[in-house]
């Protein structure tokens, strides 16, 4: 009986010690592609709510009010509920299984008269424990954990995105607006002089023919003006489809000022530094979500691994027994505690098939992160030269509207004294309707520019805030 348990002992020593050749822990393998000088520390502070810098109460409102209501927004709330549900299950693996049993049996030995009947019943608790020697369980739960932060850093980017088009959608619309009263001005402009022009023609100083190319060219603004004008009502639709508001509340929110506002009304973007710190994108929730995911599947080649190796259970049974027999009641208890060690020693490739799948998860988990990153740089590098090439484009075209202005407040008077012709004054109309157009678009890009490198760089996670649960 001794030699039994020594034999016991030392096959569990060995296990033990098979258990201290621990699976590696994850280190991350990605090197980013931004140059040395994008990054330089960036000395932006970053908020969670980075769209309040554009102090904007339309788009304030709406963010809200699309985080409440959003189904998109909801289908990554309820994957985070799921994942942690995932988690508690796998965590459960750490304690034992605690179960009762109950059972009622009836003998009959003998015949006829003389035979004699019995009545067994048993019942009493279970209980049963598997050790993780091999850190099956705990690799789980760290694949579980890494999971649940995956989807954590998914609604925190989904998050960011519905702002970034809440945001977005605001500026188009007022952009839109903006443009729509310019060409309005152009409009009653164009009808002011054919009225004038229909005046000269009555009086002998004009040409039909003048007249007649007037008419045709403020037909051609009133239809660029209704096109405009669906336009605009589409942002509506789309804020509507955001938000879940009704149309009313949102053309409330964010409805035009008065013409002389335009260049002004539009929301002013904050400096956005020009460097930008490589761990910025590292730590953008799209970034953080591929790379839980890769830290989970490199959990799971631990799991897949520790399943081919033997596992080992504790087990105890407690319970008691009534005996009925003859008017005669006998009761005694019984209990049993036992190890057991099982494990497979054929599957086929069963096993080593499992672990080459969660090995070729882990690869590919790995090429997603890196193309994650390849196209938040992109994104990120594109967003930086939208923003510098705006500011160039606004400048310029403030220059030139301020000169379409007077070029045509010039030639307006001239033509009214009939020194200039209608083609020349037509010529300056335009231009300086462009010159509108170009003002309110470049500013636009300004801010949208800015929005964008908020939708790549989104908020950044304290890098400590990483999970370090070694369940």
């Amino acid at each position: 009986m001794k030699y039994l348990c020594k034999k016991e002992m030392s096959f569990l020593l060995t296990l033990l010690l098979c258990s201290c050749a621990s699976f590696p822990a994850y280190h991350s393998s990605i090197k980013s592609p931004l140059s040395g000088s994008e990054q330089a520390s960036s000395e932006r502070t970053y908020q969670t709510k980075w769209w309040e810098d554009l102090d904007d109460p339309a788009i304030n409102i709406l963010v809200e009010k699309t985080f409440d209501a959003n189904p998109t927004l909801e289908q990554a709330l309820a994957q985070i509920d799921e994942a942690k549900a995932k988690l508690g299950v796998s965590r459960s693996g750490h304690f034992p299984k605690v179960g009762v049993s109950a059972g009622v049996t009836q003998n009959y030995d003998g015949s006829g008269e003389t035979g004699k009947k019995s009545l067994a019943t048993v019942i009493g608790p279970s209980l049963s424990w598997e050790i993780d020697l091999f850190g099956r369980i705990r690799k789980s739960n760290k694949a579980a954990k890494s999971l649940l932060n995956a989807r954590t850093a998914d609604a925190q980017h989904t998050r960011n995105i519905l702002a970034s088009d809440v945001a977005g959608t605001v500026l188009d619309f007022r952009a839109c607006s903006y443009s729509s009263l310019a060409l309005e001005s152009d409009v009653m402009l164009r009808e002011e002089t054919l009225d004038m022009l229909n005046k000269k023609v009555q009086a002998g100083f004009s040409a039909q023919i003048d007249e007649n190319s007037a008419r045709r060219d403020l037909a051609n603004a009133s239809v660029d003006l209704a096109t405009q004008n669906e336009r605009c009502e589409n942002n509506v639709n789309a804020l509507v489809a955001l938000s879940g508001s009704d149309k009313t509340t949102i053309q409330e929110l964010i409805k035009r000022p008065g013409f002389e506002d335009i260049g002004y009304s539009l929301p002013e973007p904050p400096q956005f530094p020009v460097n930008i710190e490589a761990t910025a994108l590292m730590n953008h929730p799209s970034m953080l979500a591929a790379e839980y995911e890769a830290e989970a599947a490199w959990a799971n080649i631990g799991v897949a691994k520790a399943e081919r190796l033997p596992k080992v259970d504790l087990s105890a049974l407690l319970s008691g027994q009534w005996i009925h027999a003859a008017g005669t009641t006998i009761d005694f208890a019984g209990r049993s505690l036992g190890a057991s060690v099982s494990g497979v020693l054929f599957d086929g490739g069963l096993g080593a098939s499992n672990v080459d799948a969660s090995e070729a998860r882990y690869r590919k988990a790995l090429a997603v992160l890196q193309g994650t990153l390849r196209t938040a740089v992109q994104e990120t590098q594109d967003a930086l030269a939208a923003q510098h090439f705006a500011n160039k484009r606004y400048e310029a075209a403030t220059i030139a509207l301020e000169a379409g202005q007077s070029s045509f407040a010039a030639n307006e008077a001239l033509w009214k004294n009939g020194s200039v012709s209608l083609l020349e004054l037509e010529d300056s109309r335009r231009q300086l309707l462009t010159s509108h157009v170009n003002t309110i678009t470049a500013k636009r890009d300004r801010v949208a520019a800015w929005i964008a490198l908020h939708r790549v760089l989104g908020v950044p996670t304290n890098p400590q805030g990483k999970s370090d649960d070694k369940t």
